[in-house]
C-alpha cells in the first residue's frame, strides 16, 4: 500500500514537471522573434495641440495590419518619402499584442529606395488628387458642404494647387483632381477607431482609406492616374489628423478639426509630407509662406 502511494506521488510529479516544462516551452515560444514580409509605410500625425508623431505600420500578405515599434537608430535611418509611398520590407521583432512588434531589424527590396540617398532633381507637371466625403453610418453630420472643398483643394489662394504651385516655383500643380460629396460608410465610427488605445492612435488607416475609397468607387469614381487621395470623414479620428500612403497613392486621413484655422500648421505638415513624396526628398528651396485664410 505504502509502495502504491510512493508510486503514486512519482507519478504526479513527473506529470506536473512535465506541464510545466510544456507551459514553459509556450512561453519562450512566445517569447521567440518572428519575421513578417509586406509593405511598410512611415505615416505622420499632427494632433490639434502638442507635437508631431511617427507611425510605422507592416500591412502583410493576408492585408493585416501591425503596428510597429522601431528603435531611433532604425527609424532615423529610413529614407522618409520612400517608407511614405510603401515599400516592400521584411520586419523581425517581438510580438507585444494580437497586432504589433518591438522591431528587431527591418531590411528592404534593394529596389525600393528605402534607404536610398535623395535624388538630385526634383519632379514636376500635374498631380491630381481625389478629395473624398465619408460620414460614418452612425454620425448624420456633414460639417462642410462640397464648395468648401472646391476652394480648399482650388487654385486660388488659400487652395492647395496654389499653394503647390508656391511651393515648387510653379513645378507641380493639381490639375485633373476633383472633389467628391458625401457617401456613408458601411460602418459607424466604432468600426475605425479604438478609443482605448493606449496612445489614442487607436485608428485603422487601413480599412478607412479601404472602405472611403470603395464607397466612392462603387459611385463611379474612377482612379486612374491618380497621384493621391485627400479622405475627408465627418467626425474625430484619434489624436490626430494623419499623411501617409496607401496603395501607391499619397493619402491624408483629416477629420473635422483639421480643416480651419487650427489646421494651419496641421495642413502644412499634411501638404510638406506629401511634397517630399512627389519629390522624393529632392532637395528644392521651398516658399515660406503656408496656407492661411481659410475659414
Amino acid at each position: 500500500m505504502k509502495l502504491k502511494g510512493i508510486f503514486t506521488a512519482l507519478v504526479l510529479s513527473v506529470t506536473f514537471a512535465a506541464l510545466l516544462a510544456g507551459f514553459g516551452s509556450r512561453d519562450a515560444d512566445a517569447a521567440e522573434p518572428v519575421t513578417i514580409s509586406g509593405t511598410f509605410y512611415q505615416t505622420h500625425g499632427d494632433p490639434p495641440d502638442g507635437p508631431p508623431k511617427t507611425h510605422y505600420t507592416l500591412i502583410d500578405s493576408a492585408g493585416k495590419e501591425w503596428s510597429l515599434n522601431i528603435p531611433p537608430s532604425v527609424a532615423e535611418s529610413v529614407n522618409r518619402s520612400a517608407a511614405t509611398r510603401g515599400v516592400s520590407a521584411q520586419v523581425t521583432g517581438t510580438q507585444t499584442g494580437e497586432s504589433s512588434l518591438d522591431v528587431q531589424s527591418l531590411s528592404f527590396d534593394s529596389a525600393s529606395g528605402a534607404f536610398a540617398a535623395p535624388l538630385a532633381a526634383p519632379i514636376s507637371g500635374s498631380k491630381a488628387f481625389k478629395t473624398l466625403l465619408c460620414k460614418f453610418s452612425d454620425v448624420a453630420a456633414e460639417p462642410q458642404n462640397l464648395a468648401f472643398f472646391d476652394g480648399m483643394m482650388g487654385s486660388t489662394k488659400p487652395g492647395a494647387d496654389d499653394y503647390w504651385q508656391e511651393l515648387s516655383y510653379g513645378a507641380i500643380d493639381l490639375v485633373g483632381s476633383a472633389q467628391h460629396d458625401w457617401l456613408v460608410l458601411p460602418g459607424p465610427r466604432s468600426d475605425y477607431v479604438d478609443d482605448t488605445h493606449a496612445d489614442n492612435q487607436g485608428s485603422d488607416r487601413t480599412k478607412l482609406f479601404n472602405d472611403c475609397k470603395q464607397v466612392h468607387e462603387d459611385n463611379g469614381v474612377s482612379f486612374a492616374g491618380v497621384f493621391g487621395i485627400n479622405l475627408i470623414f465627418n467626425d474625430v479620428l484619434d489624436c490626430c489628423a494623419w499623411g501617409g500612403g496607401r496603395d501607391g497613392f499619397a493619402v491624408t486621413w483629416m477629420p473635422p478639426w483639421s480643416w480651419g484655422r487650427r489646421a494651419t500648421v496641421c495642413w502644412r505638415r499634411k501638404w510638406d509630407t506629401l511634397l517630399a513624396y512627389l519629390m522624393k526628398d529632392a532637395r528644392v528651396q521651398r516658399a515660406p509662406t503656408i496656407p492661411t485664410g481659410i475659414p
